[in-house]
C-alpha cells in the first residue's frame, strides 16, 4: 500500500469513533422510538428493533477501530520516543571520551577544595552532555592523610553536592583507584573536588581522569 493510500486509511481509521458514537446514539434513538411504539400502539416494531440493534452493532464497529487506531498511534510515539532515548544514551556512551582536564594534581592542605574537574572550565554546554564517570588516584597516600572527594552537579543554577561524605573519604595508605559514578546527562555544570583533610607531612598528589561526551558546543 503507497504512504499517500496508507494516510488516508489511518486517517479513516481515526475518524471512526467518532462516526461510532453517532451510530451508537441513531441506535439509541430507534430503540427508544421503538418502545414507545410498543408502549403506546399495537404497531409491530420488530423490523425497527432490528434495525437500531444493527445500528448499535456497527457503531461499536466502528467506534473501537478509532480506539484501537489511536491507541496504536499513541504506541508508535511512545516506541519512537523510547527508541530515540535508547539509542541517544547508545551513541553518548560511545562518544565518551578522557577528559583534557584529566591530570594529577597538587592538593593544596586543610581547608581547601582543589577543583580536579569542573565541566563549565572549557565553556558553557548549549546542550546536555553525558557525563561517564572518573578515577581518581590516592596511592600517594600515607598513613596519616585524610582525603575526601565530593562531586557536585549544577541544576537550575543550583549547585548541590550529590555524593556523602562518609562514603567519600578516604584514610591512610590507598593504593587504589576509586571510582566516582556517573551515567547521567547534565548541561549547566559538574564539579568534583579534593580536600586534604589531615595531613601526614607535605601535601599529595592525587590524579584525577575524567571521561566525558561533552560535544555540541
Amino acid at each position: 500500500m503507497s504512504n499517500s493510500k496508507k494516510s488516508w486509511w489511518t486517517k479513516t481509521k481515526e475518524q471512526g469513533e467518532g462516526a461510532g458514537i453517532s451510530l451508537l446514539l441513531l441506535g439509541i434513538v430507534f430503540l427508544l422510538i421503538s418502545a414507545v411504539l410498543v408502549l403506546f400502539t399495537r404497531y409491530d416494531t420488530t423490523w425497527l428493533l432490528g434495525v437500531s440493534i444493527g445500528t448499535i452493532s456497527i457503531g461499536l464497529g466502528f467506534t473501537s477501530i478509532g480506539v484501537a487506531e489511536k491507541a496504536e498511534r499513541w504506541a508508535r510515539a511512545r516506541l519512537v520516543y523510547l527508541q530515540g532515548t535508547v539509542d541517544e544514551e547508545r551513541l553518548a556512551a560511545l562518544d565518551l571520551a578522557r577528559s583534557p582536564q584529566s591530570r594529577t594534581y597538587q592538593l593544596t592542605g586543610p581547608g581547601t577544595e582543589d577543583v580536579l574537574y569542573d565541566s563549565t572550565k572549557d565553556g558553557n554546554q548549549a546542550h546536555p552532555f553525558y557525563f561517564g564517570n572518573a578515577w581518581i588516584r590516592l596511592d600517594s597516600m600515607q598513613k596519616g592523610d585524610v582525603v575526601r572527594v565530593r562531586l557536585y552537579v549544577t541544576e537550575d543554577s543550583e549547585k548541590t553536592q550529590v555524593t556523602l561524605d562518609e562514603v567519600n573519604t578516604y584514610a591512610g595508605s590507598e593504593a587504589k583507584m576509586i571510582k566516582i559514578s556517573g551515567g547521567f546527562y547534565n548541561k549547566e555544570g559538574i564539579q568534583i573536588t579534593a580536600e586534604h583533610l589531615v595531613m601526614s607531612t607535605t601535601p599529595i598528589m592525587i590524579g584525577c581522569y575524567i571521561y566525558d561526551a561533552r560535544r555540541g558546543g
